[in-house]
């Protein structure tokens, strides 16, 4: 019954299917998790667990209420960070445009002038002349070239090897790096928080933890604690040896683990790191205002003293010749 009111409530049409299909299965005796395996696009590993979990352990209401939480959380993180990306992408785009523009319809007219006028240039001036001319003529091979770069850099990405070389660097990008550290390192430990409170083996609860990181170094880091605590080693000893982890976070892993409850440790963990992550994009944002006024500020000044600079020199030739 529960899966035909979600059912009625629902809008999309492949998620109507689904949930039409998971409540067919249900009443023909399958297990929930056994069906929603079925989807494993529309389902996160962590739901699954969670649900094998609780109908394992009788407390199926429990577990779907903390995977409730957890995908909320994840949501509202990955909210703020979006938004606070929106400004910095807004300005960078209204500068290239603004300044394509400009190459495209203002810098020709000047141009025309100067050639009449057999005026000498300045080297900016010639510079921004030899530049508008290139966009006035090739400016379908920018757009070209600027959509082939951007696919090619996807799929660079998109694998194993190119997705973590880029992971590597972008943990090593000024401000930005500490905050896509924090990000992923609050995502692993909520998710980590959640599986072990909704009664996820210890092992499984690792696994899903790492591929939720968004991070391949992180990611990496507790996969390798995952192969030596099944052998017997500490998580908070293993995540400190890989040098990924703050002192901070496996300190306080470490103590869970003695007083057995780890669990509780690391919503601790994520709590902190749920109000440092929000401070760091606010800080970001805020810094980034300004620096995006100033860059592009600094684009359209050089391009209007490149532009009138042969008009000053012009002007002061007639003085000279009055």
């Amino acid at each position: 019954q529960g899966l035909e009111v979600i059912a009625e409530q629902t809008t999309k049409p492949l998620l109507l299917q689904t949930w039409l299909d998971l409540r067919d299965g249900v009443n023909a005796g399958d297990s929930l998790s056994g069906g929603m395996r079925r989807y494993p696009k529309i389902f996160p590993a962590l739901v699954l667990s969670l649900v094998e979990a609780g109908e394992t352990a009788g407390t199926l209401d429990e577990t779907l209420e903390v995977a409730a939480i957890q995908l909320d959380r994840e949501d509202s993180m990955r909210r703020r960070v979006k938004a606070a990306m929106f400004y910095p992408k807004m300005v960078v785009a209204a500068s290239i445009g603004t300044v394509v523009m400009m190459l495209l319809l203002v810098v020709p007219v000047f141009a025309d002038v100067y050639k009449t006028l057999n005026a000498d240039l300045p080297p900016a001036t010639t510079a921004l002349i030899v530049l508008s001319n290139v966009v006035v003529k090739w400016w379908w091979l920018g757009i070209v070239l600027g959509i082939a770069g951007a696919q090619a850099f996807k799929r660079w990405r998109a694998t194993e090897a190119g997705g973590a070389k880029w992971d590597q660097w972008s943990l090593k990008f000024p401000v930005v790096g500490i905050l896509l550290r924090k990000i992923a390192i609050a995502r692993s430990m909520e998710t980590l928080a959640g599986a072990l409170k909704g009664g996820v083996p210890i092992m499984k609860s690792l696994q899903i933890s790492s591929d939720t990181a968004g991070n391949t170094v992180i990611r990496d880091a507790i996969r390798v604690t995952m192969d030596r605590v099944q052998y017997g080693a500490q998580i908070g000893d293993e995540l400190k040896k890989s040098g990924q982890f703050p002192l901070m976070v496996t300190k306080m892993i470490e103590a869970g683990e003695q007083t057995g409850d780890i669990d509780s440790m690391l919503m601790e963990i994520n709590r902190y790191y749920e109000r440092d992550v929000e401070y760091e994009v606010d800080k970001l944002t805020r810094m980034i205002e300004p620096l995006m006024t100033i860059l592009v500020g600094t684009i359209v000044l050089f391009v209007l003293l490149a532009l009138y600079m042969p008009v000053f020199n012009l002007g002061k030739a007639f003085q000279k010749s009055g």
